[in-house]
């Protein structure tokens, strides 16, 4: 799987630039040339330099710090989603494949109906009612999200358990939980995986969306969609300020697409197969 993994040169470099951007935000502290959110009216939207790279916005603050700081929020908040919302799939996608009839008639129809709704509407809709905060956005976004992991492995579940091995199992008296857990569920984790990276990429976008729009996190949490929303009024005297957040989230969501491509051919026997 490595082999496979390491003779796709875009999956390698796009690894190498999540690995950065990941190491950016996890030493941000250390980083960060200046404090996130220190204020200096003095130095109100300089443009890059040599003492501020990336520049400064319209308060003072360095860009470059607050891109990194934001980058901390905005990574850990598109895992929490991915985690959460492969979890909360997986659980129900499998309960409905598995144990089908009522249960899967009820399961699908949550998740078609789930999925009929816009889920930046219903994410704006739910942000509006709610004093957000980190959590409580991962909660919505994994609540909103979950379905399309659900249909993935209610469709695997579904061909799993007419394998011999489950047949096997059941032969041998085991309750059909355990089978679920044990056997049915462990054998969807590949495509799961699969799925579960781009969803790393997808929270980020309506992340930054919403916060494009004004119903993200509110100050003085630093995301990279706020960073574009206070730019919003500066895009001709600063474009930095639009520039490099704007950059931020296009190489991140690029290169989680063409590690999960790289990741779903490295998985894939068939691959091997024909190589």
């Amino acid at each position: 799987m490595l082999k496979r993994f390491l003779r796709q040169p875009q999956a390698v470099l796009s690894l190498l630039v999540l690995l950065a951007f990941a190491l950016g935000a996890a030493f941000a502290p250390l980083l960060a040339p200046y404090p996130p959110d220190a204020v200096n009216p003095r130095d109100m939207l300089e443009p890059p330099g040599s003492e501020h790279v990336m520049g400064t916005d319209d308060i003072g603050r360095d860009v470059l710090s607050r891109l990194l700081f934001a980058g901390r929020t905005s990574l850990t908040l598109a895992l929490g989603v991915a985690f959460f919302s492969v979890l909360l799939g997986s659980l129900l996608g499998g309960v409905a494949g598995f144990f089908g009839r009522r249960l899967d008639a009820l399961i699908s129809a949550l998740v078609d109906t789930m999925l009929s709704i816009p889920a930046l509407a219903l994410a704006m809709v739910a942000s509006g009612f709610i004093e957000l905060t980190t959590g409580r956005l991962i909660l919505i976004l994994s609540l909103i999200s979950w379905p399309t992991i659900a249909r993935l492995v209610r469709g695997q579940v579904l061909s799993l358990k007419e394998q011999p091995f489950v047949e096997a199992a059941q032969a041998a008296g085991a309750q059909h939980l355990r089978i679920l857990f044990l056997h049915v569920l462990p054998n969807t984790l590949t495509p799961v995986f699969v799925a579960g990276t781009l969803l790393v990429a997808y929270a980020i976008l309506i992340e930054s969306a919403l916060s494009f729009l004004g119903f993200g996190l509110p100050p003085p949490t630093a995301t990279w969609g706020g960073m574009l929303n206070d730019a919003q009024l500066y895009f001709r005297e600063a474009p930095w300020l639009a520039v490099f957040p704007g950059l931020a989230i296009t190489v991140v969501v690029a290169s989680i697409h063409f590690g999960g491509a790289g990741l779903r051919e490295a998985l894939d026997p068939r691959s091997e197969a024909g190589s």
